[in-house]
């Protein structure tokens, strides 16, 4: 398997985050943010969780790569604000 570039992958996380920034801020302002909390550290868990598997499995392709890096800045999204509010 190549490497993807670095900008690249950081550019899906980006993605991720740049669309869920305004919404998040209201997630987090609206939900209870114990419970939010454990639901993003959760997903980021399984995301890791994911990864490995992909990785060990020998499945690991840019398509996996780039789904994964992107779904887990829609995490990071909320994650964030969550944490700056409690």
């Amino acid at each position: 398997m190549t490497r993807p570039p670095r900008h690249v992958v950081s550019l899906r996380s980006a993605t991720g985050t740049s669309v869920l920034g305004a919404p998040a801020g209201v997630l987090a302002d609206r939900l209870d943010n114990r419970r939010l909390l454990v639901a993003t550290s959760s997903a980021s868990g399984v995301l890791a969780l994911t990864f490995g598997v992909v990785v060990t499995t020998g499945h690991a392709t840019i398509w996996w790569i780039y789904a994964l890096t992107f779904l887990l800045g829609l995490v990071v999204a909320v994650e964030r604000p969550t944490m700056q509010a409690i």
